[in-house]
């Protein structure tokens, strides 16, 4: 199932507490706007909803596939 994702987050952290990168502890999801399999499409404050329709997607079809606006910073923000 192929799951179209884009995560507004805060963009704080790193070593210096200036990395615009997501993935750093201290970042937050500010909106997660989702649709699966090209479905209406969810927006979210958090990221339960689409986490637990991408485990879903992985128990029933043995994977799921990621298709982000900014897949680098989406993705290692999932991660």
């Amino acid at each position: 199932m192929r799951f179209y994702v884009d995560l507004e987050t805060t963009a704080n952290g790193g070593p210096t507490g200036d990395s615009p990168e997501a993935h750093w502890k201290n970042n937050e999801v500010l909106l997660c706007g989702w649709s699966a399999a090209r479905g209406q499409v969810q927006i979210d404050d958090t990221l339960t909803s689409l986490l637990n329709a991408l485990f879903n997607a992985i128990n029933d079809y043995g994977e799921a596939t990621i298709v982000a606006h900014n897949a680098k910073f989406d993705i290692k923000y999932l991660m």
